[in-house]
């Protein structure tokens, strides 16, 4: 559509709402037979799904009762048919106690009044602050600038369509008498 004054930009913008109350309404329909399809069949996957727990559940508790039979000598894993069982470990995790005055804010406290293991388990990661450079560009700008600092704003074109109105009392039909 070729715009060539306020009249078809304004006509252009209705037809785009158009466009889009017609797509948000069969999105909305589409939607609505996911959930019925979802709702359909949502009983028979949670069945299976409850099965498979039950079995894996099963198979757990024999293969932790029976590991040094599945297992090799220093295996982690055993292949039974095409399937594969093992137990693998996390690699270590750090956890903190739990209660008023510890977790890890707790723990941090504690590590921070020992210097040694301040300075061995602790981050201090500078980074900048950039709301404060904008806030304060007007008076350490020049000096930023000289350090690479860079800031500025841009503008953006936007539309923002009206799509209360019915898709049908948006655009009403050309009349042929003023055509």
């Amino acid at each position: 559509m070729i715009i060539t004054d306020i009249k078809s930009l304004t006509l252009a913008l209705d037809l785009a709402a158009r466009e889009r109350i017609a797509a948000n309404s069969i999105t909305t329909e589409m939607d609505a037979e996911i959930s019925a399809a979802r709702a359909k069949h949502e009983s028979k996957i949670k069945k299976h799904q409850d099965n498979e727990a039950a079995y894996l559940a099963s198979a757990k508790v024999y293969s932790e009762a029976n590991r040094r039979t599945l297992l090799s000598k220093d295996g982690k894993s055993a292949m039974l048919g095409a399937h594969k069982i093992g137990w693998q470990d996390n690699g270590g995790a750090v956890s903190f106690a739990k209660g008023k005055g510890k977790g890890e804010k707790g723990a941090l406290a504690a590590i921070l009044k020992v210097k040694q293991l301040a300075r061995l388990f602790t981050r201090q990661t500078p980074s900048i602050d950039k709301e404060a450079i904008a806030k304060k560009w007007a008076v350490w700008g020049e000096k930023l600038r000289r350090l690479g600092v860079r800031y500025g704003s841009t503008e953006s074109f936007f539309i923002e369509l009206d799509i209360t109105q019915p898709a049908e009392a948006r655009v009403k039909p050309a009349d042929p008498a003023q055509a």
